[in-house]
């Protein structure tokens, strides 16, 4: 009985049959030969597979060795130059480069936007567009105020 269904060729007891072939007894034994064969690969693959992990293991390594491995990245942690001091000097180092470099640029931007309007007026001839001018100067010059003013006095007074 295969999977409690009867089969046509089963026989009284409801067994199924044996293997059977139209070749022969030959053919059969063979197929039974080949189904055991293929069983016992499968069987072996899983026991050699389920003892890879076990063999991977050594018994060499030291049972410590994490704690070691912690030990060594606290105290490499400990003297880094990454912790809050660092970072915050850092940083303000990196703000003050950014306000001498924008009070550059606004210095310069003013002076070639005055260059500009000086020009402009000079000449009644000219096409150049004034309100630009005014504007390149008015930008510039808040930009120099707040680079070299705002920069300056926040650098000197806190050290």
């Amino acid at each position: 009985m295969l999977l409690g269904l009867k089969s046509e060729k089963s026989n009284a007891e409801g067994d199924p049959p044996a293997i059977q072939s139209a070749a022969g007894p030959l053919t059969s034994a063979r197929a039974h030969v080949a189904q055991v064969l293929y069983g016992c690969l499968a069987s072996a693959s899983v026991v050699c597979f389920s003892a890879l992990p076990a063999a991977a293991q050594t018994s060499t390594t030291d049972p410590a060795a994490p704690l070691d491995f912690l030990k060594t990245a606290r105290s490499t942690a400990s003297s880094s130059n990454l912790n809050t001091t660092s970072v915050s000097s850092f940083g303000g180092n990196i703000a003050t480069i950014v306000a001498i470099a924008a009070g550059v640029v606004g210095l310069v931007l003013a002076a070639v936007s005055g260059k500009k309007l000086y020009d402009s007026v000079q000449n009644e001839n000219s096409r150049e567009n004034v309100g630009a001018s005014v504007a390149g100067l008015a930008i510039g010059a808040l930009l120099t105020i707040i680079g070299i003013i705002v920069g300056a006095v926040t650098n000197f007074a806190t050290g």
